[in-house]
């Protein structure tokens, strides 16, 4: 039997008395590290749908406490947060649903996104239709709307797949590196040859030049991890290269969170460590390993492939006082693509991998700007 993840509200509940809610806290089950009671990991749940909210009234004010910030980190397309403070509540409405099913649709988990519909359709509580108290949206019309959208993009894929793919022909010349955004691509001296388009559309034929035009910046050392590329490689992709729920990077199992943009990898976030379920799958053992050893290997091993890195170290202190020495390696190739490597990253008894596409750079660094833009002195 497939245990389904179970978030509970023992954490909080709210007596109504005159008017005047009482707030007293409880909590049941062990917590991981976002205080959630939890049965598995959240990610890991969330990626099969397997998220269950499973909190009522009791739980209503505190859900409605923390809905501004929900909404902020749903704008900012903050899709892991938006997911950790949903389950952590745990309050089972059409609206917290909804938030996890548009979550599930930006990290590419269609058939999570499904389930987490019908389960907003299926709630126990309904928000008002429209205005603030429904975050502006309009249920159940948003969510079938949706749930739509996603069965259409579903059939559309099985007929696109059953099309025979043309054979694309690039040129030597190697100044086909040009990069493509977009739609956009400039040929200007470059021999690119596409056969075999006769009754193709032109967003058929331009779809299959960029794919010619990805494959051969490929082979121009654009950083990647275990054939990964930011900005390049598609969800189908990425999935390919998934071992149940964790990647096998440098011969660890290691929990990674790919996140994209235009259908293209805008970012994959992963974290190691013994209480992430990082193991050493080339040993044998399958024992599980700290940060610190995985660190040591993926600097070993992305330096050999790589080069050398940007090394940045950074002394940590824990509440008691203890001290550490973190240290991050950074690589970044010509098309401003980034790979950071942190061996100790929000607690000491965890590390972090994260690839990121230059597209994504940008756009973080443009959010920084533009708060601070905003900060009047």
């Amino acid at each position: 039997m497939n245990t389904k993840f179970r978030i509970g509200s023992l954490r909080t509940f709210f007596f109504l008395s005159l008017g005047i809610f009482t707030l007293i806290g409880c909590a049941a089950g062990p917590k991981n590290s976002f205080g959630v009671s939890v049965e598995k990991d959240v990610m890991g749940a969330f990626e099969k749908g397997e998220i269950r909210l499973t909190c009522g009234l009791s739980c209503a004010y505190l859900s409605g406490y923390r809905k501004s910030k929900i909404e902020r980190q749903f704008k900012a397309g903050a899709w892991r947060n938006v997911i950790y403070e949903i389950s952590e509540v745990g309050f089972e409405s059409d609206l917290n649903y909804f938030l996890l099913a548009r979550s599930a649709e930006e990290l590419g988990f269609k058939e999570a996104a499904k389930t987490y519909y019908d389960l907003a359709l299926s709630s126990s509580y309904n928000c008002p239709s429209g205005g603030s108290a429904c975050s502006g949206f309009s249920f159940p019309k948003d969510i079938l709307d949706r749930r739509d959208l996603l069965t259409k993009s579903d059939a559309e894929g099985e007929e696109n797949s059953e099309r025979s793919t043309p054979e694309v022909e690039v040129g030597s010349d190697p100044s086909v590196s040009t990069l493509v955004k977009s739609s956009e691509i400039k040929a200007s001296n470059q021999r690119l040859t596409v056969l075999d388009i006769t009754g193709k559309d032109v967003d058929t034929i331009t779809e299959e030049i960029e794919e010619a035009l990805a494959e051969n910046k490929r082979s121009e050392t654009v950083i990647d991890v275990i054939g990964i590329y930011p900005g390049i490689s598609t969800k189908s992709q990425v999935a390919s290269k998934k071992s149940g729920r964790f990647f096998i990077i440098g011969g660890y199992q290691i929990l990674c969170l790919p996140e994209f943009k235009r259908g293209k990898l805008s970012q994959l976030y992963c974290e190691t460590g013994e209480d992430r379920h990082t193991k050493d799958r080339i040993s044998g053992a399958d024992r599980p390993v700290t940060n610190f050893e995985v660190h040591e290997q993926l600097l070993a091993g992305f330096s050999k492939k790589f080069g050398p890195p940007r090394l940045e170290k950074e002394i940590v202190r824990t509440k008691l006082g203890v001290t550490y020495e973190s240290q991050s390696a950074i690589w970044k190739d010509k098309f401003g693509n980034r790979l950071t490597a942190i061996s100790i990253f929000n607690s000491v008894d965890r590390g972090l991998l994260l690839l990121e596409s230059s597209d994504s750079i940008s756009a973080s660094n443009d959010k920084v700007r533009r708060n601070n833009e905003r900060r009047k002195f």
